[in-house]
């Protein structure tokens, strides 16, 4: 188990990135949801002005998770973004083109064939050295004539040496969650919104809320790597408590029961469990 108190963290200002923005972060986990399955795991804030964020219409090889947490974000044509919005973006999916002024949201990236940040870094570098990096895409010269691809693609085909194949996608567009329009389902001691189970990974995304009933316990189950963000009031473990913006993860192989204090609520994300043949 990891438990961070997001709270506490430093802003680390971004310098490097196949983007091309100027973006800050708290990291929050890099390793593995399964195994052999990349994981990445971090707050964002996006800045204002000359420094806003933008980038074209792309999709990726792996998913994510975007949890709204400041200001307001458009992924794309409707695809907007505020606080407490919940988007699942599975892969395969297109979203875009983004323009985001100033905000900040958690987000959660996992997937095989996996690049990692010391990978991303080193590629950014080398590719850099024959084109560069501009509004979301990857630009060089070939046979005389200018070219472009996106860039976190052009990072994935330099560290695989080999063409992305992105999977034909499951879902035409992300799904975005309101949760506040969501009803409470009472649930022994707890109360449940259930957001969505996704895919045959069965991806999982519910908020809890404890109700004041002795013992009443989140369980976060061995077969999966599980994310648990508490938004309000308190939640312990072995006796102690951890508040707001606390983030606490249960690895694969693990399993924790989580206690909170009557009204507490936090966001559940159960990540992928191993499929037979995978």
């Amino acid at each position: 188990m990891l438990i961070t108190d997001t709270a506490a963290m430093e802003w680390e200002r971004l310098r490097v990135s196949s983007r091309n923005m100027r973006t800050s972060r708290k990291l929050l986990r890099e390793g593995e949801a399964l195994p052999g399955m990349g994981l990445y795991a971090l707050l964002v804030k996006l800045h204002e002005g000359a420094e806003k964020f933008t980038a074209p219409r792309h999709r990726h090889n792996f998913a994510q998770i975007r949890i709204g947490l400041r200001g307001q974000m458009d992924f794309g044509p409707g695809l907007e973004c505020g606080p407490g919005d919940v988007g699942f973006f599975p892969g395969g999916a297109y979203y875009g083109p983004e323009e985001i002024d100033g905000a900040e949201y958690l987000l959660l990236q996992w997937g095989r064939e996996w690049v990692t940040r010391a990978q991303d870094k080193q590629a950014i570098a080398e590719l850099s050295e024959r084109g560069r990096f501009e509004h979301g895409l990857y630009y060089y010269t070939q046979d005389g004539a200018e070219q472009c691809v996106d860039g976190k693609q052009a990072v994935w085909e330099h560290v695989y040496g080999r063409p992305e194949v992105v999977r034909e996608p499951r879902y035409r567009l992300p799904i975005m969650m309101l949760p506040d329009n969501f009803d409470w389902l009472k649930d022994r001691g707890l109360s449940r919104k259930s957001l969505g189970h996704f895919t045959e990974d069965d991806v999982t995304i519910e908020m809890v809320r404890w109700d004041g009933t002795a013992d009443a316990a989140c369980h976060c189950a061995a077969n999966r790597t599980s994310l648990v963000v508490v938004l309000k009031g308190a939640v312990t473990i072995e006796q102690v408590p951890y508040g707001a913006q606390t983030a606490i993860w249960s690895d694969f192989g693990e399993s924790h029961d989580l206690t909170g204090d009557a009204g507490t609520e936090a966001i559940v994300i159960g990540l992928p469990t191993e499929r037979p043949g995978i």
